[in-house]
């Protein structure tokens, strides 16, 4: 859990706060009520109160309704593809046919990633559908149903995002380096590592199963957060190497 507290610590705010939101939804869904009202989760839940009344309060970033534009066109460009493939389902060319079936189910896959409205960089399942687009099957097919300009569209629009996105990371990247020192981020994070250490240990030694499935699905959890968190910190840090070399 090392690399997880380590990825944690360096994430900027948005991405912290967000981690925190669905780790309380599974919190919640899992229903323990001993844990709701155990010292280690009532200290924690009191910092978070605290730093989330803040960041409602005082925090905005200039480059929000952008972003909001960005999501709604690549949400629309992905739904014109979509339909465009599903209207090749009931062809009468069996190429087509074939063609359609195979994007139409890698379209399904991935569906709710461009459906999410929240502000957010590439995470590994949106990387890895871009890398598929990318293989010979699927470029067949693309090419078989003469759909490169839906899917180009698709990609620049992804690309537009993305590039905004990292532009907000920057942005926010200089308020993160005062909030990351201050003492209450610094006491949220160290709340949250003794939250989910407590989870580990009770999951251990009591009998209880749901301390065992909340455990196992918060690991879960946080295995995706340190996916999409090496993405995102990979793009950052090559956007700002490769500002660098431009100057």
């Amino acid at each position: 859990m090392s690399k997880f507290f380590t990825f944690l610590g360096r994430c900027v705010l948005d991405n912290l706060l967000g981690y925190i939101k669905e780790m309380l939804l599974v919190i919640s869904a899992v229903n323990i009520p001993e844990l709701l009202t155990s010292k280690t989760y009532v200290k924690f839940k009191g910092v978070y109160d605290d730093i989330l009344l803040g960041y409602k309060q005082d925090r905005k970033n200039p480059y929000t309704e952008k972003l909001q534009e960005k999501i709604r066109k690549r949400k629309l460009s992905f739904k014109a593809l979509s339909l465009a493939v599903k209207s090749f389902l009931y062809s009468d060319i069996a190429a087509e046919k074939q063609a359609a079936t195979l994007l139409n189910r890698l379209l399904l896959q991935y569906s709710d990633e461009f459906s999410r409205k929240t502000i957010s960089g590439s995470t590994s399942l949106l990387v890895r559908f871009i890398a598929l687009l990318d293989e010979p099957e699927c470029k067949a097919a693309i090419a078989t149903l003469k759909l490169e300009t839906k899917v180009a569209q698709l990609l620049k629009d992804e690309g537009e995002y993305e590039s905004v996105y990292l532009q907000s990371v920057d942005q926010d990247s200089n308020s993160d380096n005062v909030e990351a020192s201050s003492n209450l981020r610094k006491k949220l994070e160290e709340s949250l590592q003794e939250l989910l250490k407590f989870v580990d240990i009770m999951a251990a030694e009591q009998d209880n199963p749901k301390w065992k499935e909340l455990s196992n699905k918060l690991a879960i959890l946080n295995s995706k957060f340190e996916q999409s968190e090496a993405v995102r910190q990979t793009a950052l840090k090559k956007k700002r190497e490769d500002k660098q070399a431009s100057k």
